[in-house]
């Protein structure tokens, strides 16, 4: 008896060792591509999210080209560039007679002119500092290309604080 509890022991060990081989050393399980909705759905998310941002990007540029054009009807304004960030207007003019400085008429009429072309905007911050002009065009130009306004989110609150500060 005590020879078969060996041998019936020793048997079982041999099978206990040999499953847990052929279990553990199986190949990984690859993925079912056709398995994989969760992954498509968030490539479709993601590519929907950036359709998004790029219709707000072109939304943003063409509102603030609209209201680009609005000031340069203006006789006093030989040019004008615009970038929009949440609900304010970054306006740089290039007026007549070179003048870096603005007059509080003149810097109320634009505003006056951005808000009557954009009812979204609530804030509207004015410059004709030449250096501050060209930089706002700078970023217009780039978001027009494809870049996106919050890229530039520093330099453009660097702006409006540097610009709030002259005022």
């Amino acid at each position: 008896m005590k020879k078969t509890f060996k041998s019936l022991s020793i048997l079982t060990l041999i099978i206990l060792i040999l499953a847990s081989l052929t279990i553990a050393c199986q190949p990984q399980e690859k993925p079912n591509p056709n398995d994989d909705y969760d992954m498509e759905d968030n490539n479709m998310n993601n590519n929907m999210d950036m359709d998004n941002m790029e219709m707000n990007n072109n939304d943003l540029s063409s509102r603030a080209e609209t209201i680009a054009n609005s000031v340069v009807d203006l006789s006093e304004v030989n040019d004008a560039t615009v970038v929009i960030t949440n609900n304010t207007a970054l306006v740089g003019v290039n007026v007549t007679g070179n003048r870096d400085m603005l007059d509080a008429e003149m810097r109320d009429r634009v505003r006056s002119v951005v808000k009557n072309v954009d009812n979204d905007i609530d804030r509207v911050v004015v410059t004709a500092d030449t250096t501050m002009f060209d930089r706002i065009d700078n970023i217009a130009q780039n978001i027009n290309r494809g870049r996106n306004v919050t890229d530039y989110r520093d330099e453009i609150d660097n702006m409006l604080e540097n610009i709030d500060s002259v005022l």
